[in-house]
């Protein structure tokens, strides 16, 4: 989504508390040039098996699922 143009401070701190205990292996971040909010994972791809990576995929989705309209709603955004 789109970072939103008012309430940007209590914006990044809801992505921030999110981060804390929310989001799993996921984190959300912030693409500064284009002002965009993304939800990532880290894992490096040395080891990482089929079933880590499907792990992971399913907690990104799950997260994104489960946040992307809330934020907007409570934000505002696109």
């Amino acid at each position: 989504m789109k970072v939103p143009e008012t309430l940007q401070v209590d914006f990044y701190r809801k992505l921030l508390d999110l981060n804390f205990l929310r989001t799993s292996d996921g984190a959300f971040a912030i693409d500064a040039q284009n002002d965009y909010v993304y939800l990532r994972a880290f894992r490096g791809l040395v080891g990482l098996d089929y079933v880590e990576f499907v792990d992971m995929l399913d907690t990104v989705a799950q997260v994104a699922d489960e946040w992307d309209d809330k934020l907007k709603e409570e934000f505002g955004g696109e």
